[in-house]
């Protein structure tokens, strides 16, 4: 998911309606939803030398999304955004579950390997993995998970 820049405060606006709408009149009983990516917003004490009135509006925005309650939020500890100097930093991408048990997962930024990007990459790495109670059938085709927990061992320690 990418969100509009702090400049376009209406249209984030309106990009937060819509995903409000889709999860209220979705039933996600049986689903779990991830997403997530570059909101172009922070919560509070996640912006460091980087914050104008547009800046506010965004995060006021995100706030009031996250208030609604019909998803929960997993950011990464660090800055996933950073100024070509480096002084300038902040929290911007987040992912998105419907899930508590989902909420309980690490996100984790790591610097990302292109110098053309200016954003971290997200890794989400949850200790539990939910898998469907039944084979999806009819409109759309479940996602095959595949996991590999010798090489999830190695990685915790």
């Amino acid at each position: 998911m990418y969100q509009h820049t702090a400049i376009f405060d209406q249209r984030q606006k309106r990009l937060w309606d819509c995903l409000e709408q889709y999860i209220s009149r979705t039933d996600l009983t049986d689903v779990s939803l991830i997403g997530g990516g570059d909101l172009n917003a922070a919560f509070e004490n996640q912006r460091h030398d980087y914050e104008t009135t547009g800046h506010q509006k965004a995060n006021a925005l995100l706030a009031t999304f996250a208030q609604t309650g019909l998803v929960c939020f997993v950011s990464p500890e660090g800055p996933t955004w950073w100024d070509k100097d480096r002084a300038c930093r902040a929290t911007l991408d987040h992912v998105i579950v419907n899930d508590s048990r989902l909420a309980q997962a690490a996100a984790v930024a790591r610097q990302s390997w292109h110098p053309s990007h200016d954003h971290s990459t997200i890794y989400v790495y949850s200790r539990t993995v939910f898998l469907p109670g039944r084979p999806a059938v009819g409109k759309y085709v479940a996602p095959q998970l595949r996991v590999n927990m010798k090489s999830w061992e190695k990685k915790k320690s």
